[in-house]
């Protein structure tokens, strides 16, 4: 059996923010600590930064598609990648950090071979309550349109 859609596009997810090197033509080495767990700015090691986090968030109800028999949905899944930076000026590093979570995850309409729609839903940064610490986070939320059926959800 394979994963549900939701978890298929998640890993669709990783594999972009993975490629997020400077070699691969990036502001940052962000793709090297891609994580699914989503933890305390505070229990970042320094060695381990920049790094991301990316976890689902909600998904409302969708109605069936008419003229596809209902059970043919599309739906819109949020999707949050948390991006922590530790350095002397954490607010420029949190904006190329953004940078480089905006060019790798909204390149392409599709993931693989999922048709998917992914979209900017907007950011959050923060650097003034780490800033003792010389660190800065940014929250993207992206909103990703999918299609699904009853059969594969």
């Amino acid at each position: 059996m394979s994963d549900p859609l939701r978890e298929q596009i998640a890993q669709a997810l990783l594999v972009k923010l993975q490629g997020v090197t400077r070699a691969g033509g990036y502001n940052t080495d962000l793709g090297l600590h891609v994580s699914r767990r989503r933890k305390a700015i505070t229990d970042y090691l320094a060695g381990d930064l920049p790094a991301v986090a990316l976890f689902s968030g909600e998904r409302p109800a969708s109605d069936p598609l008419l003229g596809r028999g209902g059970t043919t949905h599309q739906g819109v899944i949020e999707f949050v990648a948390l991006a922590v930076v530790e350095s002397e000026e954490p607010d420029r590093d949190v904006n190329l950090v953004e940078a480089d979570l905006l060019k790798a995850l909204l390149g392409d309409e599709d993931l693989g071979t999922l048709r998917v729609n992914v979209r900017d839903a907007g950011s959050a940064t923060d650097y003034a309550e780490y800033a003792p610490q010389g660190r800065g986070f940014v929250q993207l939320h992206l909103a990703v349109d999918y299609w699904w059926t009853h059969a594969a959800p």
